[in-house]
């Protein structure tokens, strides 16, 4: 009886030898997996960074600057058209942009921090002219007790912006499989985007009477961003890739606005406010990487699809009554998307 525990802790030394190698599950125990050989690199100096080019394409909505009247203003409107950026979707140019990131490994990798700069630079511009009875009403303008004197017959607008976006990310790489792997992502968004809209009307404000519209939005914003990457391993060398992202900022709206409109009634005004920002950001990729230098680096290449859209984004005011109170309000919201092609390469140390 003194020594009757012997027997159990000898029948119970294969657990505990178990236990001390736990550590070393996913190699030796009952459902354990190995690595894909993608995911290996010998010597790592945990260190990565990659490059995007961009080719990007970028929608507003709220930016119509016309109604076509087809039968002039001698009688209702009834063949009505509507001008502007948003009449064809395939009219919307594509723009170029660059991304560039680093990234580190941190606790055997089981720790991720990177940080990413997105640039992107848009120009679109839209010119259309009209004759016979067929007129222009100007949508930027302030409205007029006598309509005939605001008669047009040509319009241009032009658009430009600037995007610029921040974001330093942690995330913990989880593999779930051998060939899938899952990346929780939290992190934080820095944006600035500048944007710059003038529409110029012509026809009866022509050369001597000019009417044009300037609006300029610049905004910045910081907040949280949460997400997912997801790695599906095809073979050796291939895999696929998805990331959705969605960010709430603490956002600044800085607006100036001036019309000029002949020897009528213009305006230089600034509407300067404070909102949240919503943005969700989308990828879909197929991408292919290989170890080089005896499996000391390893380069990759990722093509994908991507889809960004900012929500109510686009707040400049326009006018709806004439004097003496000139009523005028925000224009409804116009959310503002990226979608497009992306090329990455990216160098593992």
């Amino acid at each position: 009886m003194k020594h009757s525990w012997l027997p159990l802790l000898i029948a119970a030394s294969p657990l505990l030898a178990d236990l001390d190698c736990c550590e070393d599950m996913r190699s030796k125990g009952p459902y354990a997996f190995s690595f894909h050989p993608q995911r290996k690199i010998s010597r790592s100096r945990d260190f990565y960074t990659y490059v995007d080019g961009l080719y990007l394409q970028a929608k507003q909505d709220g930016m119509s600057f016309a109604l076509l009247d087809a039968d002039g203003l001698t009688s209702p409107i009834d063949e009505g058209k509507i001008y502007g950026f948003s009449s064809n979707s395939h009219d919307w140019t594509y723009n170029p942009g660059l991304r560039a990131a680093v990234g580190f490994l941190c606790d055997n990798e089981r720790w991720k921090f990177e940080m990413a700069w997105t640039w992107v630079k848009i120009t679109d511009s839209r010119s259309n002219h009209v004759s016979g009875n067929s007129v222009f009403l100007p949508l930027w303008l302030i409205p007029q007790p006598t309509p005939l004197s605001i008669l047009d017959q040509s319009v241009r607008a032009v658009w430009d912006m600037d995007c610029n976006i921040l974001d330093a990310s942690c995330s913990i790489p989880y593999d779930i499989s051998p060939s899938l792997r899952i990346n929780p992502y939290l992190g934080l968004r820095i944006a600035f985007l500048d944007q710059h809209f003038s529409i110029h009307y012509g026809g009866l404000f022509g050369a001597s009477l000019i009417a044009i519209s300037h609006n300029d939005q610049d905004l910045w914003g910081i907040g949280i961003r949460g997400g997912m990457d997801t790695e599906w391993l095809l073979g050796k060398s291939f895999y696929l890739s998805g990331r959705t992202y969605l960010s709430m900022l603490a956002s600044q709206w800085e607006i100036d606005q001036s019309l000029q409109q002949g020897t009528q009634d213009g305006y230089v005004m600034e509407d300067d406010f404070g909102n949240n920002l919503f943005n969700w950001d989308l990828s879909l990729g197929f991408g292919w990487r290989r170890s080089i230098r005896k499996n000391r680096y390893r380069v990759g290449l990722l093509a994908s699809y991507e889809f960004s859209e900012w929500f109510n984004l686009f707040q400049i005011r326009r006018f709806f009554t004439t004097g003496p109170y000139y009523g005028n309000d925000r224009v409804s919201g116009g959310n503002f998307s990226l979608n497009g092609f992306s090329l990455r390469f990216q160098l593992d140390l």
